[in-house]
């Protein structure tokens, strides 16, 4: 995809805030499917992030762009540039290790959420470029999730809540 058309650019841009709000209000309401919900997201990011880092790495240096911060600039044009493959991958190993964290429960998964949030709190220098409040949204969704979220495992509670038939809940 090429974000220097404006048009796909605004395309993404809207498409990337709907669906943090989206996260948002399904952390709001149902906790579980939230984390099942940026479980998913963080995992695609991950396989967005090594596909980027090994065939469009450019894409990363036009970030700089959008950068609010000079410190933001200077790194992305420098430092990341120059080593854009290691760091990416780098990144992408920590996105992965949020989607697995998030079924888990204790210590697993409120390091995750912390990570996650980090990531995501990272990002907002970036503003445009990041689709800017979309990083913001899912920092908040994730915030409420490990206020919220009893200590149990994703998948036995998605079971449990969402996916035991009637016949097995009156056994």
């Amino acid at each position: 995809m090429d974000l220097s058309s404006p048009a796909t650019f605004w395309t993404a841009y809207t498409a990337c805030n709907m669906l943090a709000m989206a996260a948002l209000l399904v952390c709001l309401e149902k906790p579980l499917l939230g984390r099942l919900l940026y479980s998913l997201l963080f995992g695609l990011s991950c396989v967005l992030q090594v596909y980027v880092a090994f065939f469009k790495p450019d894409v990363y240096t036009a970030l700089a762009a959008h950068a609010l911060l000079p410190l933001y600039k200077t790194f992305i044009l420098e430092s990341f540039s120059a080593y854009t493959l290691p760091l990416a991958l780098a990144i992408a190993t920590l996105q992965l290790w949020v989607a697995l964290s998030i079924w888990g429960k204790g210590w697993l998964f409120r390091g995750g959420i912390v990570v996650a949030i980090l990531l995501l709190v990272l990002l907002l220098p970036l503003g445009l470029g990041a689709a800017f409040p979309a990083p913001l949204n899912l920092a908040i969704g994730l915030r409420l999730l490990l206020r919220r979220q009893p200590d149990e495992y994703l998948w036995p509670a998605l079971f449990e809540r969402y996916l035991k038939t009637k016949d097995h809940q009156n056994v």
